[in-house]
């Protein structure tokens, strides 16, 4: 059903468009393969129609409108899908934090209108979302955005399981950009959040999976691949080689040609942020992160970032899990001593539908685990744990260890509801774990201050605390 209604929504685009329907997706922000300060990457989805396409922005405040870069495409053309077009033209000379205005035209008219913020400096605060495994297509996906479509951030990190159940491009069309992007905010729609703000996901397991027990993947899966632009400075790897998604032979040639240098590196990037470093790892099952090759790029990222202030790392599946469900998957908790050793301050992950908090703590891997046997869920990751049972976050706000947080109550069917109430169930490391309550997390920086909440879909605020440097 969702290639059928691909397919009539562009056997409804005739020769008199309205301005509404130039788009199969609406025009959205990224930070671009290569961020800078300065600059943003607007994309959007078309037909693979021949227009003229252009950009043009301005400060606000002020009247002369510029041009930005001239927009490039990318045809994707794969079985089950009709081909389209994904345009994508640099923002540049954006001032740190000033809101901008922007205009696409198509063949002389402007189309779509929209405004932004260009990426702030490490003086200025930061006001970010985090949440994962949200796009079902559920009301409580559409609530939780137009939750956050009124929070006004900066960036919106999503930690995985970006859409159900494939990860495929019809999904995104479907589930993805018409809440995420929608033109009004409401419970019942979304918000129109990409438009404006830059969305950075993170490869979940739901992203990744083959269609069915033998293994297929649909011509259109692996669609993070295509409809993101992300840095392209993680490890070097080979499409068909070790510690990337398997793509079926059938579909090599196509796909490629629509992802181009995207696959299979952009699984693992980093960038700062205003004063805070953000590192992005693949933690599905295909990826050997105890690999040399790996774990080194690993450490010299976040070794390159010891000037900023924060250093974040973000992946799928939590290294420490309080819930029942997926208590099989901890396997990231084995780099635990790498982000110790490089000063990594919280670890965000989704995976497991709830929120959860964990006290800070390192953790130290016993000898003999097998990462193999571990990432298959057939060997638990034992070691020894240090926990800071001081740290309160509100008196007591300097941290003695990590604090790893859980933030996958996005959109999709609620994990152990009832965990929450009983922590006699928790593991020692929970601090906090709410599971019946759909919800998203805000960070807020300020210098050396992170001020993290947790808002339920209603807005109430279900965790809070402080941590200082």
């Amino acid at each position: 059903m969702r290639i059928l209604g691909f397919l009539l929504l562009l056997a409804g685009l005739g020769p008199g468009l309205r301005s509404q329907e130039a788009f199969l997706a609406k025009p959205y922000l990224q930070v671009g393969a290569a961020p800078k300060a300065d600059r943003l990457e607007l994309l959007w989805l078309a037909r693979d129609v021949d227009h003229a396409w252009t950009v043009t922005l301005k400060t606000l405040g002020e009247s002369a409108w510029k041009s930005a870069s001239a927009a490039t495409c990318r045809t994707v053309t794969l079985a089950g899908l009709p081909p389209h077009r994904i345009y994508a033209a640099k923002l540049q000379g954006l001032k740190a934090g000033a809101a901008f205005q922007y205009r696409v035209s198509m063949d002389g008219r402007t189309v779509f209108e929209a405004k932004g913020r260009g990426p702030k400096n490490a003086t200025q605060p930061q006001h970010i979302l985090l949440f994962g495994d949200g796009a079902t297509g559920s009301p409580h996906q559409k609530a939780i955005a137009a939750r956050m479509a009124q929070q006004d951030p900066d960036a919106v990190f999503i930690l995985g399981d970006i859409v159900y159940s494939r990860g495929r491009a019809s999904e995104y069309l479907d589930r993805f950009f018409p809440i995420y992007n929608a033109d009004e905010h409401g419970p019942g729609q979304g918000g129109p959040l990409m438009r404006s703000v830059p969305f950075i996901p993170v490869l979940g397991n739901h992203d990744v999976m083959p269609l069915n027990a033998r293994g297929d993947r649909p011509s259109d899966g692996l669609a993070y691949y295509l409809y993101w632009s992300l840095p392209l400075n993680g490890p070097l790897l080979k499409a068909g080689g070790p510690n990337t998604p398997i793509i079926q032979p059938l579909y090599w040639s196509e796909f490629l040609k629509g992802t181009g240098p995207r696959f299979p590196g952009m699984g693992n990037y980093s960038f700062t942020l205003g004063n805070a470093h953000w590192t992005v790892l693949d933690s599905n099952p295909y990826v050997d992160w105890l690999d040399p090759a790996l774990k080194a790029w690993l450490e010299a990222d976040l070794r390159e970032a010891s000037k900023a202030t924060w250093r974040f790392v973000l992946f799928h599946h939590p290294g420490f899990n309080g819930s029942v469900a997926h208590a099989e998957d901890q396997w990231m908790r084995l780099l635990s001593p790498v982000f110790e050793k490089h000063g990594v301050q919280l670890v965000f992950s989704g995976h497991v539908h709830a929120y959860q908090r964990s006290r800070p703590l390192t953790f130290k891997p016993e000898a003999a685990t097998d990462a193999t046997a571990a990432r298959k869920g057939l060997a638990d990751v034992n070691g020894a744990f240090a926990i800071d049972r001081a740290f309160d976050g509100h008196r007591a706000t300097k941290a003695r260890g990590i604090i790893y947080v859980i933030s996958g109550a996005g959109g999709a069917e609620l994990y152990n509801t009832k965990q929450d109430h009983k922590p006699e169930s928790w593991q020692a490391f929970t601090q906090t774990m709410v599971s019946d309550r759909y919800s998203f997390t805000v960070l807020d920086l300020k210098g050396g201050r992170a001020e993290l909440r947790q808002l339920a879909e209603d807005g109430t605020e279900i965790d809070h605390f402080v941590l200082t440097r």
